[in-house]
């Protein structure tokens, strides 16, 4: 690193991917110009604290981006207004992670679909071979728009397919993550098997 550049700088972005090394950067930043404003990235919320103990004044963890990526997409698929999603996502990111870190220690509430959702469940279907299903894709089945029901992922051998989009193409032996009313469940269970 360029010392003189770290002297004047006011705001530095560490986007090391080696924890050790992330936490010898913000140590060594910080020595070099205390006054600097210091943003990290960092893999694992276990490090966000010895970060902030070194210095660094703002830490992303990717860890919790992707819980919140992942978040979003399960509200979207329960059709969670967009500006809600959106307000939850800023308050979270204010908090700093508090509140997912909260998830996280289970001191929050626990999410019940039954309770919470109260006539929606999830099932877990496998596409049997010469089923209806099998070589379409979901925009062609329409399965959420005709029956009401969506698919929220995939399992295709040891892959995911996450939030599955109207392309997805089904396969023989894919293994579905249903969402929808009971009844609706069942009756589209022909079409998998």
């Amino acid at each position: 690193m360029e010392h003189a550049g770290i002297r004047d700088a006011r705001i530095l972005v560490i986007g090391i991917s080696d924890p050790a090394a992330t936490r010898k950067a913000v140590k060594m930043v910080k020595h070099l110009n205390p006054k600097i404003h210091i943003i990290a990235r960092t893999r694992y919320l276990r490090e966000m604290e010895p970060l902030h103990a070194l210095g660094a004044e703002e830490i992303i963890p990717e860890e919790y981006e992707t819980s919140v990526e992942v978040f979003v997409r399960l509200l979207e698929k329960y059709l969670v207004p967009g500006e809600d999603i959106e307000k939850l996502v800023r308050e979270i990111r204010a908090d700093g992670y508090g509140m997912l870190r909260k998830l996280s220690d289970g001191k929050a509430v626990n999410f019940n679909i039954r309770k919470d959702l109260p006539g929606i469940e999830i099932i877990v279907i496998r596409v049997n071979e010469g089923s209806e299903i099998a070589g379409k894709n979901l925009l062609d089945m329409e399965l959420r728009k005709k029956h009401g029901v969506t698919v929220l992922s995939i399992r295709r051998d040891s892959d995911m397919i996450h939030t599955p989009d109207g392309c997805t193409l089904i396969q023989a032996n894919d293994v579905c993550i249903l969402l929808g009313k009971p009844r609706k469940l069942h009756d589209a269970r022909r079409f998998f098997e």
